[in-house]
């Protein structure tokens, strides 16, 4: 038995390398034919860079984007807290400032590089609990 994966964001690409990693067979679809260039998030949190390492993925996310160790929250334009990242028990506390897009690009190119490429132009259109039915953009 496969699992599907649908949607190839930064959880469903992440899920697929989980899966790979362990030898799970798998399939990751995306509707849109190609790749997003919009942000929806700018930064990665220790945790995610802790799994990322997991995937010897974390280096390459290093070296593509930048570091903040402290951050100030403003609110009605004062500042309301100051946060100190240096003091979270992991050895990745920071945040690691790098866009959406630039995270699933290198997700994507890594599961591709391992052999599974996401199969993009590929929508669920229907699931009936046992049963994926896809469909293409050329509709088949």
């Amino acid at each position: 038995m496969s699992s599907l994966i649908v949607g190839a964001g930064p959880v469903g690409l992440t899920l697929a390398l989980l899966l790979q990693r362990y030898r799970v067979p798998f399939r990751i679809i995306e509707k849109r034919s190609q790749a997003v260039i919009q942000t929806k998030a700018a930064g990665l949190w220790s945790r995610s860079l802790e799994v990322l390492e997991h995937l010897d993925l974390a280096q390459n996310f290093m070296e593509a984007a930048h570091r903040s160790d402290h951050g100030n929250i403003f609110v009605q334009g004062r500042r309301a807290l100051r946060l100190d990242l240096t003091e979270l028990p992991t050895r990745y506390n920071f945040l690691t400032l790098i866009a959406q897009h630039r995270t699933e690009a290198l997700l994507a190119e890594a599961l591709a590089q391992r052999g599974d490429p996401v199969e993009r132009g590929v929508e669920l259109t229907a699931w009936d609990g046992k049963t994926a039915h896809l469909e293409t953009a050329e509709g088949t």
